[in-house]
């Protein structure tokens, strides 16, 4: 049996993980801050991905594509952390198609307040990458886990509660700063749907499961050992077999135990 090569223990890790969705926009943010680097220079190419308030309905693919704009290793590094301990924990918890709806719902509410705050104010905003969306993860998971202890730093143990405020102040301080706390108060907005739809006070319209060619339902992936799961199931129908084969093989007793065929 030959050995697996690198890219099958990448595809193994992906299975195992139970957080596909949350791998994928990890490995596009990583894939921006390289991109970035090329395309630096080329102010044209990251204006018509990004997201400005007051212009964005000229460009409507920005509601989704500034996520992948990332110029700051910092940042994105940020972010990444973000993705993979709170995005992740989420889809392992709720499942692949109900974390999937949440985490686009959020990725769309974030711009959608941001230009409400210029309808209102007028203030030109331009939203790049997937911090804002991070964020509402953030505040879900501590509305979820209150007093889950995380290391802050990766030294100080803080609850998870006092990590989602500290998150939602910094995030409505941002966007409220320079003069416009009108914007920060609305980019609260997005957080408190977020906060109410992991406490269960705010429902998304439930996604039909799909079916496959043999008519059996595509469930979503939990985080279970795909592996294991195979290996149970072959070793389920082995057993059957052997079991009626048994039943075929062994001849038919009376009651004095006497071959009666």
């Amino acid at each position: 049996m030959p050995k697996p090569g690198p890219f099958d223990s990448i595809v193994r890790f992906y299975r195992r993980s139970g957080m596909p969705v949350t791998l994928i926009a990890i490995a596009a943010t990583v894939m921006s801050l390289v991109l970035s680097w090329f395309f630096y220079a080329n102010l044209g190419f990251v204006s018509n991905l990004a997201f400005v308030s007051d212009n964005w309905y000229f460009r409507p693919w920005t509601l989704l594509t500034y996520t992948v704009i990332a110029m700051d290793f910092l940042g994105v590094l940020f972010i990444c952390i973000g993705l993979f301990y709170f995005t992740g924990a989420l889809e392992r918890l709720w499942g692949t198609r109900k974390f999937a709806a949440f985490f686009v719902a959020t990725i769309l509410a974030c711009p959608l307040a941001l230009f409400l705050g210029y309808l209102i104010e007028g203030t030109q905003m331009v939203l790049t990458s997937l911090g804002f969306a991070v964020a509402c993860s953030v505040v879900a998971y501590a509305a979820l886990f209150p007093n889950h202890q995380i290391l802050l730093w990766f030294v100080l143990p803080v609850a998870a509660k006092w990590i989602g405020w500290i998150t939602a102040l910094g995030t409505v301080f941002y966007y409220g700063s320079g003069g416009h706390p009108l914007v920060g108060f609305l980019a609260a907005i997005p957080l408190v749907l977020a906060w109410a739809f992991a406490t269960g006070r705010l429902r998304l319209p439930s996604i039909p499961e799909r079916r496959t060619n043999a008519g059996m339902r595509d469930k979503d992936y939990r985080g279970h050992d795909y592996d294991k799961r195979m290996e149970t199931e072959a070793e389920r129908r082995r057993l059957k077999e052997l079991f009626e084969r048994s039943l075929k093989e062994d001849p038919e007793k009376d009651d004095d135990g006497r071959d009666v065929r």
